[in-house]
């Protein structure tokens, strides 16, 4: 029942999106800013199981490599890690 219950909620969302998105909605800056809001509380699956993760004791690598679905994935993480630390001991 829950699987079902989370499909049938991920579609309503969808839908929904598409809608607002049919009607020219999503480019409004202030729902976009609300939904960038939203999602650090809507959407916390991540974060649960990185703090499960962490309390079973994997390592910080190990959860990085687990966190990947495929091994292309996990090489474009680390790829964008190392842009994004070569941009800040740019600026610095």
């Amino acid at each position: 029942m829950f699987n079902n219950w989370g499909s049938n909620t991920w579609q309503f969302g969808a839908a929904t999106w598409l809608l607002l998105k049919y009607a020219g909605v999503t480019e409004d800056p202030t729902v976009v800013a609300d939904m960038d809001s939203a999602y650090q509380y809507v959407c916390t699956c991540i974060y649960d199981v990185n703090g499960i993760k962490g309390m079973l004791g994997l390592s910080a690598e190990s959860s990085s490599e687990f966190s990947s679905c495929s091994e292309a994935a996990a090489d474009e993480a680390t790829a964008g890690e190392t842009r994004s630390d070569e941009k800040k001991a740019e600026r610095e």
